[in-house]
């Protein structure tokens, strides 16, 4: 099965209608990189996907989008989200900034995921690495 894979080098990333970045299911890598500005969360890794931030600045996302931003359509981005967002999958954030983000700089979230008569266990697992 064919899964994507994103990478990203000495690049700014901004959304003023959503998310910086979104990885599910597949492999995403930034080096030298700027997330900033989203309107929502500015990464999130979903669905067993598997990120890496290396040297990557972090900042001031979830900052929300009103009608006019996003043309007058809805639904509304409300403010209020994390700079990483991990729900099912690994993510390894090395001598990053991460900060001024609306909501949390990292979170993390697994457990027991619904939908289906049977519900399965999500996993998650964030690595935090900083150079000495």
């Amino acid at each position: 099965m064919w899964q994507p894979r994103i990478f990203v080098f000495d690049s700014t990333l901004t959304s003023s209608s959503g998310r910086g970045i979104v990885c599910c299911g597949g492999d995403s890598f930034m080096s030298h990189c700027l997330i900033s500005e989203c309107a929502g969360t500015g990464a999130y890794v979903g669905h067993k996907g598997r990120s890496a931030f290396i040297s990557t600045d972090i900042v001031r996302n979830g900052v929300g989008a009103d009608q006019s931003v996003v043309g007058g359509q809805l639904p509304l981005v409300a403010p209020g989200h994390s700079g990483i967002y991990c729900q099912e999958g690994n993510v390894l954030v090395q001598d990053c900034y991460v900060a001024k983000n609306t909501f949390t700089g990292i979170s993390g979230t697994g457990g027991w995921q619904g939908g289906s008569t049977t519900p399965t266990k999500v996993s998650l697992k964030l690595y935090v690495l900083a150079s000495g």
